[in-house]
Parts: structure tokens; C-alpha cells; sequence
């Protein structure tokens, strides 16, 4: 009888050479990880001309749980039930068989033999752990990728590790979080499935040299622009060279990490593309946002403000840094405003608006109230005003309001000075120095409202050289 399917060895070996030089070791590696292992040892040594020999053995007391797992493929996987496993399919070590010119696996059930398009059992057996010996072709330069690979594991408590007689020793993470994260899972004679899952993500510092990656359970997934190395407890959904992950999938990782490391943000850092794909996702949480915009614009940064132009130049000239709308996405914009990360120019530092709608009513005195000081500044205002503009009929209103935090305001063809602010003294004795300077101020807003513009620049000095003018023909005094 025909067999269903036929495997070309040679075929499978040259497809899994794209994989790179390193999968071979981490394969037999991860293998040994996800049993009940305390010692787990692997050489990779020349073995005669362009070929090398791998060996990893490791002291599980059970061994192989099932010989016949050895050179089946995709047999029903006893790890696919728990996603705090790092196999799936149990087909890594045949896989790494089919890369081998020849292979030796020597466990407590017995022993597996391939010799180049042969396979043979023999009656080996050890009293505990498994043994996989392997010849395969490879360069120098390939073996040392592999080394320096396998040296990145992220080796778990409790294991030691050794690698060509050196221990692979354990890394000190810098931060743990928790996150619902996508994995592989299913249960015995089910498929398997994508589903999410409460895990656990490590995070650790990059040595000098190393470039950030991702991990799945301690073994190097994929570089990725993150900042830190990323160790994810649980399967990471990945593809079948199991090199990569998808783009949904990164940006979760990426928000995840700056969740979790949001204080150790620089002005350099917080701007990295990847902060900012996070910055854009619902699950980046509040704290992050706002360490994200204080990295990037400081501690005084305002959101421009089109229902109130002048509160952007206040801002401006308070040392503020205004941020306009096309800096940033939709998404981001609605996790800086939810967060409060920065509010409008017209929120933090309003133009005066003594009665605009939406605000308290503003504290006046009544004209009936004056006392003789206050008609007298008024009778000043009114004709500096129309000696410098040439309004003849300014309205001027005097407030006395503490919770109004201006000198005073102009508009609507009036001109508003506030009692608690310039104070008693400045106001009943005029004219003097203080209140010219408000009133400058105040009226050039009848030509320009932006503080930092030169229109307004331009306005105070023509009006500072009318009012000259007039003091020297007699028009206004003193």
C-alpha cells in the first residue's frame, strides 16, 4: 500500500535553510525549556569540512513521553492545551532532523537513529533526560550567528543553561505587567485557535549592541522597535517560520511596554514611531499619555484653540508651547483629550471675555457708584481713546473682581478696567504710568487681538506716538 503523503528530506532541508542559521539550536533549546528540566547543556563544534555537530542534553527525569513523537509529524501535541508552552504543532525536533545530514536522539524510551535517508530504533536508553545529536552543514559565520542567537535567551529561574561550556546566564527584568494579549491554544483532538488571555509580559534593558526583541517564553521571536526587549509568558500568534508576528499584534506589544515603562520616556525616546502607534491605541492608559506629551512638549503645552485665537498667543508669550491639530492622528487626539494630557489655549490661559456666555457674570460698579476718581479716569479713557483711535463713543465699564484674572479688556466698542487687579490707588489717581500702559495695550486690540503679531506690535507703538503727539499739543495732560 502506497503511504498518503511522501516527504522529499532534501526538499524540506533546502525550505528550512531560509529560516536562517539559528532556528536549529533554539528549536532543540525551547524543547528542552518546556519540560521538567533543572540542567540543560548544548555545544555547536566544527565536525570535518563545511559541517558542524549540535548536541543539547538536558536531565528531564521522564525523557521523550512518546518515542513515536521523534519522526512523526504534526502528531497531536500534548503542549498545544497550554499556552505556557512554547510548542504547538510537535514537529520542531523533525524538523530539525530534516536539516541534518545525520541525527541521534537518545532518551529514557530508547533511541532514534537517522543516517541519510534512513531511520532506525536502537536499544540505547538513558536512566534520565534526553540527548539530540545532530551533524548538519554550516559555515563558520553561521555557527557564530547561532551562538550569539542562542545567548540572547532570556533564561528562565531555576535552569542552567550552558552553551560551548559557558552558562547563558539569567537577565534581571525591569518591569512586569499584565496584559490580554492574543495566543494560540486548543484542547486535545481540537484545532488550534487564536483567542485572547490574561498574561504576563517581562520586560528588560538591551545590552550595548543588542537590538530590542521580542520573546515568547525566553526564546527570541523577532527584532522590533520597542525600546526594550519584550518577554511574553504565554504563545505568541505566530507565523509558520515562527520569525514574526502581525502588525495588530506589535502595536499591542508596543502599547503594553509603554504602559509599562512611560516614566523612562526621554524627549528622544517619546517621539519614536512606535510610542507613537501606542499613543493611538485604546488600551494605552491615561498615565502614559501624559508622560508621553510632557517628554515630547514639556510641562506648559496647550492644544490650539480656534474659538479663541488670542488664548493662543497668551499661551505663547506665558512660555507655553501650542500644539496644532495635524500633529497628531484622530486616535491620538482622543486619548490626549480623555486623559487630559494637554487642554485648549482658551481653557489654561483665556483671553479676556468678561461676558461671553458661558462664563460668570463679571463683577462691575455700577456707574451710579462711582466715586469722583473713577469719572475722572473714565473722562481720560474716553478721550485718549478718541484721540488715538478716533472712537468718540467708548464705553468703559470698571469691574471689581478678584476671580477675573485681567487688568482689563476691550471689545464690543468698549474698554473694561478691573478695580481688584490695578488697584484702588491706580485707578482714583490718574492719569499715571500704569494705566497708560493698560490702556495702550487694551486699544490697540481695536486693530489686532494676537499678542504676537506684529499688527499688534505695530498698534501699541502708533497709538504710545498719537497719545505723545497729543500731550504735546495740549490735548491731553497730565
Amino acid at each position: 500500500m502506497s503511504s498518503f503523503l511522501e516527504v522529499s528530506k532534501k526538499g524540506l532541508a533546502k525550505a528550512l535553510a531560509e529560516r536562517g542559521a539559528a532556528w536549529p539550536l533554539l528549536e532543540l533549546l525551547q524543547n528542552c525549556l518546556d519540560e521538567n528540566v533543572t540542567t540543560v547543556t548544548a555545544t555547536l563544534r566544527p565536525f570535518g569540512r563545511g559541517k558542524y555537530e549540535i548536541r543539547v542534553e538536558d536531565d528531564c527525569p521522564e525523557g521523550f513521553k512518546d518515542l513515536v513523537h521523534a519522526y512523526t509529524l504534526f502528531a497531536e501535541s500534548p503542549k498545544k492545551a497550554n499556552p505556557e508552552l512554547r510548542g504547538r504543532y510537535d514537529m520542531g525536533e523533525k524538523l530539525v532532523v530534516a536539516r541534518c545530514d545525520e541525527a541521534h536522539i537518545i532518551t529514557t524510551k530508547g533511541a532514534i537513529h537517522w543516517e541519510g535517508d534512513t531511520r532506525r530504533h536502537g536499544r540505547q536508553k538513558r536512566e534520565r533526560g534526553t540527548v539530540f545529536v545532530g551533524v548538519l552543514r554550516m559555515t563558520h559565520a553561521e555557527a557564530d550567528e547561532a551562538c550569539a542567537v542562542a545567548r540572547t535567551i532570556l533564561c528562565p529561574p531555576g535552569i542552567e543553561l550552558t552553551l560551548n561550556g559557558s552558562a547563558i546566564e539569567p537577565r534581571e527584568r525591569v518591569n512586569a505587567a499584565e496584559a490580554s494579549l492574543v495566543t494560540v491554544i486548543g484542547e486535545d483532538g481540537e484545532n488550534l485557535r487564536r483567542s485572547k488571555r490574561k498574561t504576563v509580559v517581562h520586560v528588560y534593558e538591551t545590552r550595548e549592541g543588542e537590538a530590542p526583541m521580542l520573546y515568547e517564553l525566553g526564546i527570541p521571536v523577532v527584532e522590533i522597535d520597542c525600546g526594550w526587549h519584550v518577554d511574553v509568558q504565554q504563545r505568541v500568534p505566530l507565523n509558520w517560520n515562527r520569525d514574526n508576528v502581525t502588525p495588530a499584534y506589535l502595536r499591542d506589544i508596543q502599547t503594553v511596554v509603554v504602559n509599562a515603562m512611560h516614566e523612562e520616556l526621554t524627549s528622544d525616546s517619546a517621539t519614536a514611531p512606535w510610542v507613537s502607534e501606542a499613543l493611538e491605541s485604546k488600551d494605552i492608559e491615561p498615565e502614559a499619555v501624559r508622560a508621553i506629551i510632557t517628554a515630547r512638549h514639556g510641562d506648559k503645552a496647550v492644544i490650539a484653540d480656534p474659538s479663541d485665537r488670542e488664548a493662543e498667543g497668551l499661551s505663547v508669550a506665558r512660555g507655553y508651547h501650542v500644539v496644532h491639530g495635524g500633529s497628531y492622528s484622530g486616535g491620538a487626539w482622543d486619548n490626549i483629550k480623555a486623559a487630559e494630557a494637554m487642554l485648549p489655549a482658551g481653557k489654561v490661559n483665556p483671553s479676556p471675555k468678561p461676558f461671553h456666555p458661558d462664563g460668570a457674570p463679571l463683577k462691575v460698579i455700577e456707574e451710579e457708584d462711582w466715586t469722583p476718581g473713577l469719572r475722572k479716569t473714565a473722562a481720560y479713557v474716553r478721550r485718549a481713546a478718541r484721540l488715538a483711535t478716533g472712537k468718540t463713543s467708548l464705553s468703559v465699564t470698571f469691574a471689581n473682581d478678584f476671580g477675573w484674572h485681567f487688568a482689563g479688556s476691550y471689545g464690543a466698542g468698549g474698554i473694561t478696567l478691573n478695580v481688584a487687579r490695578l488697584g484702588r490707588e491706580c485707578l482714583e489717581n490718574s492719569p499715571n504710568q500704569r494705566l497708560d500702559d493698560v490702556l495702550i495695550h487694551e486699544l490697540a486690540h481695536d486693530k489686532a487681538s494676537n499678542h504676537l503679531s506684529e499688527a499688534f506690535y505695530d498698534e501699541c507703538t502708533r497709538i504710545g506716538a498719537a497719545l505723545m503727539e497729543a500731550l504735546r499739543r495740549g490735548e491731553l495732560s497730565y
